[in-house]
């Protein structure tokens, strides 16, 4: 069983801009992990510039801490997309 680590480059998720699906990606993760409060908080932050994309990248990575393989890809799979997409 693969689990993902608390390590910062442990993961990484496409679309977290909602390009494609109809919400941010962290933000999806988050709510879903009961972090909504730690992911609007940082996404209050780097709207108002007073923390860089890279910072905000680093704070939210704890919200991926102890979940397998496995439950990564099942949220991913269930992540709103923008329809035809």
């Amino acid at each position: 069983m693969t689990v993902v680590t608390d390590k910062i480059s442990g993961i990484a998720i496409f679309d977290s801009d909602g390009t494609l699906i109809l919400e941010n990606s962290n933000r999806f993760f988050a709510r879903a992990r009961g972090r909504q409060r730690l992911s609007d908080e940082l996404e209050s932050l780097r709207y108002d510039d007073k923390i860089t994309s890279g910072e905000y990248n680093r704070l939210i990575a704890p919200i991926f801490a102890g979940m397998t393989e496995a439950e990564v890809l099942d949220l991913c799979g269930k992540i709103p997309t923008i329809e035809g997409i």
